[in-house]
C-alpha cells in the first residue's frame, strides 16, 4: 500500500518537472523569438 502511493507520487513529481522544463523551454524560445523582433526593428 505504502510503496504503491510512494511510486504514484514520484511519478507525479516527475511528470510535474517535465512540465515544468517543457514550459522553460517554451518561454525561453519565445524570449529568443521576441528578441529577433525587437532586433529586426530599426531603432530610431
Amino acid at each position: 500500500m505504502h510503496t504503491c502511493c510512494l511510486n504514484s507520487f514520484s511519478d507525479l513529481s516527475d511528470r510535474c518537472l517535465d512540465i515544468l522544463f517543457i514550459m522553460a523551454r517554451l518561454l525561453q524560445s519565445s524570449v529568443e523569438v521576441f528578441r529577433g523582433l525587437l532586433n529586426d526593428i530599426p531603432s530610431s
